[in-house]
């Protein structure tokens, strides 16, 4: 079925991302010392082996609104590549992993600011505000599909880690949220943990323009004309922690297109 999947279904060892040398040595101590298997789509977990499963809980393309623009035939959607790590045992009741037979769950990332930074999961926590999944980058994408042929027109990186620095431009971020397109040719979406909210050329998926938000955009963005005749787009930006980030807020902010 045309276009299949939209984001990543499987990981080797090979592509753990090499980020920073402590990310890098523990991305790969934790696929060894749990003997990780990606297992693709639906699988069940093993008793004896790790198991990755391609999306995670909160996606791929599974969170937010998608857009549809009927003139141009293209469905826009963003989505993340970040899996769900289960440790070797018995799938247990619902989907809640359990720990190998001997070994003790393990105690959640700490994320407060003060004391030692305590690492958990198939992910590295640099401090109380940036954590580096394990998996491939980019981390976020955004993707369109021409509807009328059944193919990607396009997939451009959703997203930074801006701790990184230059090296954190193109990683992508986890987001959630949805996105809109405009009858001018663009696309808006928030939804990443950068704090960020960003412009895309519908056409071509080439990111144009970002704000800064006071903390993520978790919903979708509306446009409006103004009194003036001016083209805004607002948001709400309440934060959380969902896809990590300490900053929360209740503040809802707009934007003024340039003049045409």
């Amino acid at each position: 079925m045309k276009p299949g999947p939209l984001g990543r279904v499987s990981m080797t060892r090979d592509e753990i991302p090499n980020l920073t040398p402590e990310q890098y040595a523990y991305c790969t101590a934790f696929w060894d010392e749990h003997d990780i298997v990606s297992v693709g789509l639906y699988a069940r977990p093993l008793l004896k082996r790790g198991t990755l499963n391609f999306p995670s809980d909160t996606g791929g393309p599974n969170w937010g609104g998608p857009s549809y623009n009927p003139a141009s035939g293209l469905f826009v959607v963003n989505l993340q590549n970040t899996a769900t790590f289960r440790a070797a045992g018995p799938a247990g009741d619902g989907f809640r992993p359990l720990p190998a037979p001997g070994r003790s769950p393990p105690r959640a990332a700490r994320p407060a600011a003060e004391g030692p930074i305590q690492q958990a999961g198939f992910q590295y926590r640099v401090d109380a505000d940036t954590v580096l999944p394990c998996t491939p980058t980019p981390w976020g994408e955004l993707v369109a599909v021409d509807v009328n042929r059944g193919e990607i027109a396009w997939r451009s990186t959703l997203g930074m880690t801006e701790a990184l620095g230059e090296k954190g431009l193109r990683t992508g971020a986890r987001n959630l949220g949805g996105n809109i397109q405009t009858a001018g040719g663009l696309v808006f979406i928030g939804a990443t943990n950068d704090r960020r909210l960003r412009a895309f050329d519908a056409s071509t998926g080439r990111e144009l323009w970002a704000g800064v938000l006071e903390s993520n955009g978790l919903g979708a963005p509306i446009t409006y004309l103004g009194r003036n005749g001016r083209q805004y787009v607002a948001i709400v930006s309440p934060g959380g922690a969902a896809v990590g980030g300490r900053h929360v807020a209740d503040t809802l902010q707009a934007f003024a297109l340039p003049q045409p």
